[in-house]
């Protein structure tokens, strides 16, 4: 294959008990590293196919590529200005081993439809400031959607956390002297909307429905969990002597099945006695057709969005409740079980959260009170006090004779 002194095409080699083979090419000194199981014929092709790349001008020292790897994964290897378009897709591919393919799917077109077609990409990710992130929010406010109406402060304010972290990181490695996100505030947005069933209209949408559909709409209303992580149980996962679910999976549709939406919402959430009672005559219905507790009939997971379309809106019409989305199921459960008296602590660990923040700032005014609140104390000591009565009344009075 090569000639003896080694100068036009190039030598293999293979070192002693290392079942891998080397190329050294014709006046270079570079070698290359074959993969372990390469064989002789896989070295020979390989040969030929970087003589052919020296012959035509287009050869590259392994060294080379290697830069230029790390050129594409690391952007802060390269020689020009770090843009910040660069550097924010280079932190999503680091991001990606530890993101869920929806999450993944969700940065990738937030990022991309809000910021790498923009022109602040292309600047340098170090001359990038606060006034900068001022104009893209100004363009991303009066940005309209496919649907004409303008994007929301929500919308806004996720791409404003994306680049919080991006910035973030950069400043931890010391990429830019200054954290522009640091002077840069959420925009307003409006209060969710949170209209929950009272417990007599969440009885009545599970009467009227059918079959698999009370069993399901059982679990949503009466455990907190949510559509996607109760149509991804396994039977396995539901502990009936204990009276436990254990939540550990969601399934989204385009994807298949994943983990949870936050690490906290991998927890174990408690069911009632007529929780259990629906499980179990769905457990009688089902375990024929694999391991789920909601297949459909191929034994797949059901499609959350043609119950949406076609089930719910039955369902309500049965029941003679006002219209609303499915995920109000999740908020009824929060504020039944805070007028029932349920601590915060223990309704906050059934949804998922890792904080009470959420739960007092969405459902306050569910929250159990006692029956003689300091408020209702406060207007008995008002009405008690006499100087308030007839003070108050003669100057009724007076006014009623002027």
């Amino acid at each position: 294959m090569a000639r003896k002194n080694g100068k036009d095409r190039g030598l293999f080699e293979r070192p002693a008990d290392s079942g891998v083979y080397w190329i050294r090419y014709a006046g270079s000194d570079s070698r290359e590293h074959m993969e372990h199981g390469g064989t002789k014929s896989h070295a020979r092709a390989l040969y030929m196919r970087r003589r052919t790349e020296i012959r035509d001008g287009t050869w590259k020292s392994p060294r080379e590529r290697r830069a230029e790897r790390r050129r594409t994964l690391d952007p802060c290897a390269a020689e020009t200005p770090l843009t910040l378009g660069a550097f924010a897709d280079a932190w999503l591919q680091e991001r990606t081993p530890h993101l869920t393919k929806a999450v993944h799917y969700d940065y990738t077109l937030l990022l991309k439809t809000h910021l790498l077609g923009r022109g602040l990409a292309e600047k340098a990710l170090a001359e990038v400031n606060d006034g900068d992130i001022a104009l893209l929010i100004k363009e991303l406010s009066e940005h309209e959607t496919r649907h004409k109406k303008p994007l929301s402060p929500r919308r806004i304010n996720m791409v404003i956390a994306r680049l919080r972290t991006i910035f973030a990181t950069a400043h931890r490695r010391k990429l830019i002297a200054d954290d522009p996100m640091q002077h840069v505030a959420n925009l307003r947005e409006p209060k969710p909307d949170v209209d929950p069933f009272d417990l007599s209209e969440a009885l009545s949408v599970i009467t009227a429905a059918y079959g698999w559909e009370r069993a399901f709409l059982s679990v949503l209303l009466f455990t907190g969990m949510r559509p996607n992580e109760a149509l991804a149980l396994s039977w396995d996962s539901i502990d009936f002597k204990h009276g436990l679910i254990r939540v550990r999976r969601t399934v989204n549709r385009r994807y298949g099945f994943g983990l949870p939406k936050t690490p906290g919402s991998e927890r174990e959430v408690d069911i009632a006695a007529v929780v259990g009672s629906e499980l179990q005559e769905q457990r009688a219905r089902s375990q024929l057709r694999g391991e789920l507790v909601f297949p459909s009939k191929a034994g797949t997971p059901i499609d959350l969005a043609n119950f949406r379309a076609r089930n719910w809106p039955r369902i309500l019409t049965a029941a003679k409740v006002r219209r609303r989305v499915i995920y109000q199921c999740r908020h009824t459960f929060a504020r039944l079980a805070l007028e029932q008296g349920d601590t915060p602590q223990h309704v906050a660990a059934m949804l998922g959260h890792t904080t009470l923040e959420m739960l007092f700032r969405v459902y306050s005014r569910w929250m159990h009170r006692p029956e003689s609140s300091a408020l209702a104390r406060l207007d008995a000591a008002i009405r008690a006090n006499p100087s308030h009565g007839s003070s108050h009344g003669s100057g009724l009075k007076t006014s009623q004779n002027q």
